[in-house]
């Protein structure tokens, strides 16, 4: 099945009001923790920052440490915006202890996640997004231009695919 791709720089939200520019980031935050979110990773903080606060109803029990040595401040969305650039190689953020937010025992009975990518290179496979193991777990991940989106429970496998294209900022949520 092919995944929806939206390649613009609008969110439309569920009372249909668009949202682009300069007020992207802190209204799509907004959105997002009004919405009950869990966790909310910013990954703009500023140069020597390596703490990436958590803003969601958890709280700080999962504020992460950057690994490896992303390169920060890096041009986000629209031009106001700031992201991390991960090279690929041993950039990453990585949850200790999911179960701190409840990330990993599935005692939800609804779970999205949703993030923000933009690839430099489209070039073998890159991780995106990784959670769970042999059991349970989801995972994003570009093969080539390929986005993959796979869901596991058990033995039961579903997934979704789509091409992109470098240097494009994609929006990605996957709703359990």
């Amino acid at each position: 099945e092919d995944l929806p791709v939206a390649q613009d720089q609008t969110i439309l939200t569920s009372n249909n009001t668009i949202l682009g520019g300069s007020t992207l980031d802190s209204a799509y935050r907004d959105l997002v923790l009004a919405d009950g979110a869990v966790a909310y990773w910013r990954l703009g903080e500023a140069t020597g920052e390596t703490v990436i606060v958590n803003s969601g109803s958890a709280g700080s029990a999962i504020n992460r440490t950057v690994q490896g040595a992303p390169t920060l401040e890096q041009t986000g969305v629209t031009p106001d915006d700031k992201s991390m650039f991960f090279d690929g190689i041993d950039d990453a953020v990585e949850i200790d202890d999911p179960t701190n937010a409840d990330l990993q025992n599935h005692t939800r009975t609804e779970k999205s996640t949703e993030l923000w990518f933009k690839a430099d290179d489209l070039i073998g496979r890159q991780v995106i997004y990784d959670q769970g193991g042999n059991t349970n777990g989801l995972n994003l991940h570009l093969n080539g231009s390929t986005l993959h989106a796979g869901l596991w429970n058990d033995s039961q496998y579903s997934g979704a695919e789509t091409n992109i294209e470098a240097d494009t900022w994609y929006h990605v949520v996957s709703v359990l």
